[in-house]
């Protein structure tokens, strides 16, 4: 039975399962659905409404609208909503009833605010962990680039040292040549003169 004297959310969830109700906050309550969870017998009348409309559709399209069974179940379908209405109008005049159902409702439209405000949470952490990934991915590839720049830098200062280095060697060569062909020359020019 559903009978909420305290009205604790695990309660109204509870209660809400027991008769077949939706668990989503997010769903809204209708009025007749909050009456029904907190009046079992209002719940239990509109189950048997149901029932009977399923069975009366079933034997509508087997055996068609003239069948005796057809009409035996239209019959109990009408009673069985008659009675359902009746009760619900009952617990709408009942102030308790009433009072209790206004504030099941109150309660799950809060939930559903929750509810909403926790996916909007989650929606922006899962943006932000979206961005935070692409962020690494977008500093992993300036690393790398980097890390490829910096080496080219490395072989272009080592080849240029290299380079430097043959030719200064080259023109110290050349300079010494040039120094020992001036010195070879200048002796020439002092034994010949």
């Amino acid at each position: 039975e559903l009978l909420m004297t305290g009205l604790s959310i695990e309660g109204v969830m509870n209660g809400l399962a027991s008769i077949g109700l939706p668990e989503d906050a997010a769903e809204t309550l209708t009025s007749v659905q909050a009456f029904m969870a907190v009046d079992p017998l209002l719940a239990s009348l509109h189950k048997q409404s149901v029932d009977a409309k399923a069975r009366y559709a079933s034997l509508v399209k087997n055996r068609g609208k003239r069948d005796p069974m057809t009409v035996v179940a239209a019959d109990m379908y009408d009673s069985a909503d008659s009675a359902f209405r009746t009760r619900l109008i009952e617990v709408k005049r009942n102030c308790e009833l009433r009072s209790r159902a206004r504030a099941l409702s109150n309660k799950l439209k809060a939930l559903a605010d929750i509810e909403r405000n926790a996916k909007g949470v989650r929606r922006h952490a899962r943006m932000q962990e979206e961005y935070h990934r692409q962020r690494r991915g977008h500093l992993g590839a300036v690393r790398r680039e980097a890390e490829n720049s910096h080496a080219l830098l490395l072989w272009l200062w080592w080849m240029l040292y290299f380079t430097s280095k043959r030719a200064t060697r080259a023109l110290s060569l050349a300079s010494a040549f040039a120094q020992v062909n001036d010195n070879n020359g200048a002796q020439r020019a002092a034994k010949t003169a």
